[in-house]
C-alpha cells in the first residue's frame, strides 16, 4: 500500500496517490472525471482488467492493515496513507461502491472477479465509515451521503406498513387485536406477582 502514494489529487474522479499505484496500459484512474468512466476502465461488468485487480488488492490489503490500527495510529504515522490521501480516497471509494451496488444489485449474477471487487470495496468503505463515526475523516455533516441516492430513494416504491395510531386515541389499533401483547400493570400486582383483589 505504501507504494501507492503519489502527489495530491487534482481530478475529482479519484485520488492521484491511489491512481499512481494503479497504472496500467497507459491509463490512470485519477485522470477519470466520473465514476462511470472509472467503471469502464475497470472493465464493467466482468472487472477482469489489471486496474480492477489492483483496486481489489488495494482494498483488501488496506482493510487488513486498518483492522488492528487504533484511531490514533490511523490518524498518525502508522497509516501507510497520508491523511490528505485518505480524505481524497474516501469519497472516491464511497461513490464507486455506491455505483457498483446500485447498477449491479444482484451479487449472484456477477462473475467471481466482479463479486470479489465489490466485496473488498464495500468492506473497505464500511471500515472507513466505522472509523469516521468514531473520529471524523471527512469534514461536513453529509460527507458520506451520495447525492444520487436521494433520486434512488424517491424512485423506490412506497410500502404501507400500517397506521401508527395510538390505542389511547380511540383508534382501531389495539381494539380486538388477537395478537396484541398482554401487559400487566405493575401497580395492580401484589408481592410475589399475584393480582390484588
Amino acid at each position: 500500500v505504501g507504494s501507492m502514494r503519489g502527489p495530491a489529487a487534482g481530478a475529482p474522479g479519484a485520488p492521484a496517490g491511489y491512481a499512481g499505484g494503479l497504472r496500467g496500459n497507459g491509463s490512470r484512474l485519477g485522470e477519470r472525471q466520473s465514476v462511470e468512466s472509472v467503471s469502464q476502465v475497470l472493465g464493467t461488468p466482468s472487472f477482469t482488467t489489471p486496474e480492477a485487480t489492483r483496486l481489489r488488492i488495494f482494498c483488501s490489503v488496506y482493510a487488513l492493515q486498518m483492522q488492528p490500527m487504533y484511531d490514533y495510529e490511523f490518524f498518525g504515522s502508522a497509516n501507510p496513507l497520508k491523511q490528505e490521501e485518505v480524505q481524497v480516497l474516501v469519497p472516491f471509494l464511497n461513490r464507486l461502491a455506491y455505483h457498483l451496488v446500485s447498477t449491479m444489485p444482484c451479487k449472484a449474477s456477477m462473475g467471481a472477479p466482479a463479486r470479489e471487487l465489490r466485496t473488498s470495496l464495500c468492506s473497505l468503505v464500511c471500515l472507513l465509515y466505522s472509523r469516521h463515526c468514531r473520529r471524523p475523516i471527512l469534514l461536513g455533516e453529509n460527507a458520506w451521503i451520495i447525492p444520487d441516492s436521494r433520486l434512488l430513494i424517491r424512485r423506490a416504491p412506497v410500502v404501507d406498513l400500517g397506521a401508527d395510531e395510538d390505542p389511547d386515541d380511540g383508534g382501531a389499533a389495539g381494539q380486538g387485536d388477537e395478537d396484541a401483547m398482554d401487559v400487566e400493570d405493575p401497580d395492580a400486582m401484589e408481592d410475589g406477582g399475584r393480582r390484588r383483589a
